[in-house]
């Protein structure tokens, strides 16, 4: 592109960077309805918790009230330990304690996983927070307990259910993913992986009957290989996905009760926590792309990063993916690691895509893990997760941004074989805050390493004063406060094939 307005549209690796408007790089922007803006700060909510976390989630019960969940276990399978806090002691100022039990060490890492549930027949009972890690059998608390105060609030869930890797609630029915501990050999690899799905109306029986007050039935995904990865409800069926295949369960009249029906042989979901539920659909990361799943169909989500995607994250990469929606801003983000980060289960960098404009952004964080339901922060709904210090953490209000570290890289201006001039450049800003800075990033080859040249300050009548010249100029743009931004106007007088 040879200058002039230059719109900003979205990160897009995988396309030529002489595209107009494209953005190859960028951190702590992310796309608005307007351009782009800088993401306010981080703010900390509680004290770190005892150890890694291997997973968390908001729980909302009935009237309202959340509580905060959260598993950990150092690296070794050790120091386990469920903690939780009650959304309304969530504090900025003041951040509070996590209530932590410890539980029986493991020599085996598990990944904790939460949902709540109460049987729809027992009318006194409470809810319960029914908690797995695919390493012992699942544990449930209620409300009740936790308000108690009493020290050891999670007891194990009755019944003689399976140890389960996943637990997910649907229309009238707890499910569960996993295996009796009976049905295990002596060496068995934990945590357990398994293509067996468990479902009953009572989360206290797993008999596997069927009686006139409970349904207990059980099988296995037999049809295609490999283990069940991830398992959520879309309305009132149950999805369970495995890493190239996708079932759809309906509810049916017993004997059989649900059955799982084939949406995909060839398309799955990686894990668990890469699964987002956003307005009655499924998004997720799959083999090679990014897919929505409205209940019937599986699609691609349109995107410009596959293939950089691919290169820049291993397989088991892809299956530690984190994601979480921010719905104030309609921003679906998948939190990951990359190929060169020391331990790929960790996340160091996020893409996030926005819902209503279909722009993607990238940027860079290290974090534990996220929560996929929205947290109550006061007045507020947050999209949390837990940092990398295991403090939980979410983005505060736009405007309230103190930080440096965002910045935007334009694709090329200029062309491949004449030589251009840039002139003072004129920025399009819609909010504007602190000191930004504009940086020319040229090269005369194309494929070539790109050199820095100086830096401008925005002066006080709106323009970046500079000059430079090169066949190809990339445009960082650094933000230290809250600025949102539309395009640039970027002046570029050809000087010859030189």
């Amino acid at each position: 592109m040879a200058g002039g307005m230059v719109p900003l549209t979205s990160f897009s690796p995988d396309s030529d960077p002489l595209t107009p408007g494209v953005i190859v790089d960028g951190n702590d922007f992310v796309p608005t309805l307007v351009g782009f803006r800088t993401l306010p700060d981080l703010l900390r909510y509680t004290q770190p918790l005892p150890n890694r976390c291997r997973g968390a989630a908001a729980i909302t019960f009935a009237d309202g009230v959340q509580w905060i969940v959260a598993g950990c276990c150092d690296d070794s399978g050790a120091n386990v330990s469920l903690n939780t806090v009650k959304a309304t002691d969530l504090n900025v100022t003041t951040p509070p304690q996590w209530n932590t039990e410890a539980l029986v060490d493991r020599t085996f890492v598990g990944r904790w996983r939460f949902d709540v549930w109460q049987n729809p027949n027992a009318v006194q009972i409470e809810q319960e927070i029914i908690a797995v890690d695919g390493v012992t059998a699942p544990l449930f608390t209620t409300r009740g307990i936790l308000e108690s105060g009493v020290a050891n609030p999670w007891k194990l869930l009755p019944g003689d259910p399976p140890i389960a890797s996943h637990v997910a609630a649907s229309d009238f029915y707890l499910f569960l993913v996993g295996e009796r501990q009976a049905d295990l050999t002596l060496n068995a690899v934990l945590p357990i992986q398994s293509n067996r799905w468990w479902a009953s109306s009572d989360s206290h029986k797993w008999n596997l009957a069927i009686t006139a007050s409970t349904i207990s039935v059980s099988a296995r995904l037999g049809q295609t290989s490999g283990p069940i990865t991830a398992l959520l409800a879309l309305r009132s069926t149950m999805i369970a996905y495995k890493t190239n295949a996708t079932y759809i369960g309906n509810l049916q009249q017993p004997p059989l009760v649900w059955i799982f029906n084939e949406a995909s042989r060839q398309t799955g979901a990686q894990g668990q926590e890469g699964v987002l539920a956003i307005r009655d659909t499924h998004n997720f990361v799959g083999p090679d792309d990014f897919f929505t799943l409205d209940g019937f169909a599986i699609n691609p989500i349109p995107n410009s990063l596959r293939r950089w995607f691919t290169q820049r994250v291993s397989r088991v990469g892809r299956q530690s993916v984190y994601a979480r929606f921010d719905q104030d801003r309609s921003l679906a983000f998948m939190h990951y690691a990359t190929i060169d980060a020391p331990d790929h289960t960790v996340p160091n960098e996020w893409i996030v895509l926005n819902f209503v404009t279909g722009q993607w952004a990238v940027g860079q964080l290290n974090i534990q893990v996220t929560l996929r339901q929205p947290i109550q922060c006061g007045n507020d709904t947050c999209s949390g997760l837990i940092n990398e210090d295991g403090t939980l953490c979410a983005y505060g209000h736009d405007g309230l941004r103190t930080q440096p570290g965002a910045y935007l890289i334009t694709g090329d201006l200029g062309d491949r074989r004449m030589m251009y001039e840039t002139q003072p450049i004129r920025p399009a800003f819609t909010v504007l805050n602190g000191a930004p800075t504009l940086t020319p990033l040229t090269t005369y080859v194309s494929g070539k390493a790109y050199t820095a040249g100086p830096t401008s300050v925005l002066t006080q009548d709106g323009w970046f004063q500079m000059q430079s010249m090169a066949r190809l100029q990339r445009m960082k743009l650094t933000a230290d406060a809250d600025v949102e931004i539309a395009n640039l106007d970027v002046p570029m007088a050809p000087m010859g094939d030189t």
